[in-house]
């Protein structure tokens, strides 16, 4: 296993991907109230009932960032998960088992991490295109 200085530099790399996972639940939070709050300024009101529709893509959107945003949450759930382990492998206490001593070895590259992480991304990145093409058509 590492030594702890080891564990201490290769903690970076878990707390880079704490602040970019903040980051995409900022900004899918921010689309979502945006789009939101201005869709009546960018849909066309002459509907035949006099009610304003939004686009399907638009509305997958919204979905797709709700799901970005709950990715988000476990991603972060994951890491201060990872973060505690590896915390309590440095002070050295006697409870530490092995699945947190492979947590603290892996930080950021265990897959507690990285699958929460890689579906966040793609749903955003998804919902960012979806975003994207409802604009392309109002």
């Amino acid at each position: 296993m590492s030594t702890v200085s080891d564990l201490l530099t290769n903690m970076e790399g878990l707390k880079a991907a704490l602040d970019s996972t903040k980051q995409v639940i900022t900004l899918s939070t921010t689309v979502i109230a945006l789009t939101i709050t201005f869709l009546e300024k960018v849909v066309d009101t002459k509907a035949v009932d006099g009610t304003r529709h939004a686009p399907t893509s638009l509305k997958i959107a919204w979905v797709s960032f709700g799901v970005a945003i709950l990715c988000g949450l476990w991603t972060l759930n994951a890491i201060t998960g990872t973060m505690n382990a590896a915390d309590r492998v440095t002070r050295g206490d006697a409870d530490v088992n092995q699945r947190d001593k492979d947590a603290a070895k892996d930080l950021a590259n265990a897959p507690n991490v990285r699958v929460p992480a890689m579906a966040m991304y793609a749903v955003f990145l998804l919902a960012i295109g979806l975003t994207i093409v409802s604009g392309l058509f109002l």
